[in-house]
């Protein structure tokens, strides 16, 4: 019956001899795609939490901060530094394209999602006259933001091609 249909055609005798890292090599792997994003936004971020926790070091010294609000301040110093210094590892690995880039990524997002937490709930017990809409939304920000780079770095063709070795 096979002769009979002109459209059939047969597989073609160098695709049937590729080995699974010969396949592997034409599917999406390296530093592009969304990973250039991700990259330049790892970047960013270090550069802005290391602006961030220089400013607020500074700011330790200011009179008239309750204890509540130095507290306050001081967590979010030590969090941004924290940070910067789990980005910094992680943006190693991801130029070094490390199979340990994926779970120092991870590590970083969920660090920085506790950070976050920790950091507004200290900020709203010290002032608790704030609005608490910026604070949900501060929250779903963190929660979707991380969330959805967590999930690419999971779930991505490109990241498993690029950072995850085969297993001989």
């Amino acid at each position: 019956m096979q002769e009979d249909d002109p459209y059939r055609r047969e597989p073609n005798a160098a695709r049937t001899d590729l080995s699974t890292s010969g396949e592997r090599e034409r599917k999406p792997a390296g530093l592009g795609g969304w990973l250039i994003v991700l990259g330049f936004l790892m970047v960013w971020s270090l550069i802005a939490g290391a602006w961030l926790a220089v400013t607020s070091f500074g700011l330790l010294d200011a009179a008239g901060l309750s204890p509540a609000k130095h507290t306050a301040l001081m967590f979010h110093t030590a969090a941004n530094s924290v940070l910067s210094a789990f980005n910094l590892a992680a943006l190693a690995l991801f130029f070094l394209k490390s199979q340990m880039f994926v779970r120092a990524l991870i590590a970083w997002l969920v660090v920085d999602a506790i950070a976050t937490f920790v950091a507004l709930w200290l900020s709203v017990r010290a002032d608790p006259s704030g609005e608490g809409v910026p604070v949900a939304m501060s929250l779903v920000r963190v929660a979707v933001w991380n969330g959805g780079w967590a999930a690419y770095a999971l779930l991505s063709k490109r990241v498993k091609n690029t950072f995850v070795q085969p297993r001989p």
